[in-house]
């Protein structure tokens, strides 16, 4: 019987090496997949951020034209900038890029933010992943949101 005992022994603690090297594995892969769900929520919410930013620097832009009861000027691409720069700090966001432009206004009275025109913003941010290694940069990403309207005041 003392024959018998020593294999079984030996095969118990083979398997118990297996059973780590398994689980070793397994969790590496369970963290990998957590950090992955982890940065598309990242994303999401950065793009999301982005886009409230576009729609309110665009809703700015289209009650302050130069029709409006606010003083002249209020319209400037510096103020909707503002307006987007407060949305995106909510959401801590830096380093956000916002272009105002007035697209295709020939045929509207006047230029620029007068009633009548279109108004576009444009708002982009270099997404960077949690990792942020210099070897992980093909990972960064330009994400941008456009939201365009017309200037009613």
């Amino acid at each position: 019987m003392t024959c018998s005992a020593t294999p079984a022994a030996s095969r118990s603690h083979a398997e118990s090496g297996q059973a780590a090297i398994e689980f070793g594995i397994v969790l590496m892969l369970v963290v990998v997949v957590l950090f992955g769900v982890i940065e598309v929520a990242r994303v999401m919410l950065a793009y999301t951020a982005l886009a409230d930013a576009a729609r309110a620097g665009t809703r700015y832009a289209i009650v302050h034209g130069s029709n409006s009861s606010s003083p002249s000027g209020h319209n400037s691409s510096a103020n909707v900038a503002a307006q987007v720069t407060g949305i995106t700090g909510i959401a801590g966001l830096s380093g956000v890029t916002t272009t105002v432009s007035y697209p295709n206004n020939s045929g509207a009275t006047g230029s620029g933010n007068a009633t009548g025109n279109r108004v576009r913003v444009t708002v982009s941010h270099v997404f960077v992943p949690v990792i942020g290694l210099n070897m992980f940069s093909p990972l960064n990403m330009t994400l941008t949101s456009t939201s365009e309207g017309i200037i009613c005041y």
